[in-house]
């Protein structure tokens, strides 16, 4: 059997076409004619010693006859290696100037339609389930790597590994409408350059749905939600000081009140939420609500009777919350003293208290006997009457009174209990 060779145009640098003849494995069918617009022949033959296919021949042959006598699809394997080389060799490249966002945007679309022809090739794959999701796993994975991705505000472009511990946003729609808690938390996290979008959507409009679909699911959220975002961002920058302790005091001041504003989501939350939520304080410091020897008390700005702010003490200062959450949101959350009171409950059920922290432990005994040498031996011979059993004693406790006490030594405190 012969060679099969296919004409194709070749330009001999002094600005004349003539035609070539080529092996058929040289040649590579693409359908889009937006393909070969932003993957230009010269670029194809300079990296890949390849030609397109004719136009047309491609109009005349089906694209199955034209893979039978030889011919290639685009691998997405190949696009990833050229924008890989051509970043490599200019730095320029990585500026997120508008003419490199148009580039990136080319990219993208050319990406976006050979995984789309691979997996229009590769059907039966996709329909048996686990090995097509790996592929595009696969795939994914090194697209993660790219460093083409624009972000709005940055003068580089990055690659979505390097933000593998953060949230990417899509630009936020004009016409939404967030809570003032919640604007804050968002407007603080990476988003991607509205000019990428606003390209793809104005030049391309036809495969516009497909590349944000990609986007997705490179990991960049559309429309976020509330606990998505508490999930995926706010939750573990919680547990972890040395990310938080980053965030300016806007932002972290907005995290307990945009959970509270969406309360009826957090029902399921408010145990982890009692240990990890960071709360602002009277002297300007942020501390995590399980930091040991800590308790939060609340102020008369939140509705207090009988705040501890009045109890002055010569040794002992109590920590209280900061007024920043009633003072900053009065106009959006806090219209009326039955609205602050709720925020106060709220906050009680963190741990943040009004008063003095009372604290209640079970001490499991087997007899009465056990009680010697314990607080409660006194009792021995009233309960040996009434028990016969293992028993529990619930015991009330106040570290924060005993401290108290310690501190002021043999000051005469006169507190009402």
């Amino acid at each position: 059997m012969g060679i099969i060779k296919l004409p194709v145009a070749q330009d001999d640098g002094n600005g004349q076409v003539h035609t070539e003849w080529v092996q058929a494995s040289q040649c590579v069918h693409v359908k889009d004619q937006f393909i070969r617009k932003i993957l230009p022949q010269e670029l194809l033959l300079s990296h890949f010693n390849l030609y397109y296919v004719p136009e047309q021949l491609a109009s005349e042959c089906s694209e199955r006859t034209l893979l039978r006598l030889g011919c290639a699809s685009l691998q997405f394997s190949s696009i990833i290696r050229l924008i890989k080389e051509l970043y490599k060799q200019d730095e320029q490249t990585h500026s997120t100037k508008t003419s490199s966002i148009e580039q990136i945007a080319k990219w993208l679309l050319c990406i976006d339609y050979i995984i789309e022809q691979q997996q229009q090739e590769n059907g039966q794959l996709r329909d048996s389930g686990t090995h097509s999701e790996e592929i595009e796993a696969s795939k994914l994975r090194e697209l993660k790597q790219l460093k083409i991705f624009p972000l709005g505000g940055h003068s580089q472009l990055v690659s979505m590994d390097e933000y593998k511990d953060r949230v990417i946003l899509f630009p936020l729609p004009k016409t939404a409408q967030y809570k003032k808690s919640f604007k804050i938390i968002l407007n603080d996290l990476p988003r991607l350059d509205e000019r990428l979008i606003e390209y793809i959507e104005d030049k391309f409009p036809r495969r516009y749905d497909s590349i944000v679909c990609l986007l997705k699911k490179l990991g960049i959220i559309d429309k976020p939600k509330i606990m998505d975002i508490y999930r995926i961002h706010m939750q573990p920058i919680l547990w972890d000081k040395s990310r938080w302790s980053t965030l300016s005091d806007l932002v972290l001041v907005a995290f307990p009140l945009c959970i509270y504003a969406y309360l009826d989501q957090f029902e399921n939350e408010l145990e982890q939420l009692r240990k990890c939520m960071v709360i602002k304080t009277r002297s300007g410091q942020f501390v995590r609500l399980d930091t040991p020897g800590i308790i939060i008390h609340l102020t008369s700005a939140y509705g207090c009777t009988r705040s501890l702010e009045s109890l002055i003490s010569p040794k002992h200062e109590f920590t209280f919350i900061s007024d920043d959450y009633i003072n900053n949101y009065r106009t959006e959350l806090f219209h009326s003293n039955d609205d602050v009171r709720g925020f106060a409950r709220f906050l009680e059920n963190l741990g943040i208290t009004e008063f003095l922290q009372i604290g209640i432990s079970e001490t499991h005994f087997i007899n009465v006997d056990s009680l010697q040498n314990t607080q409660w031996n006194y009792l021995i011979p009233e309960l040996n009457e009434m028990i016969h059993q293992p028993f529990i004693i619930e015991d009330c406790s106040c570290n924060e009174f005993n401290t108290l006490i310690v501190s002021c030594n043999n000051i005469a405190v006169d507190i009402d209990l």
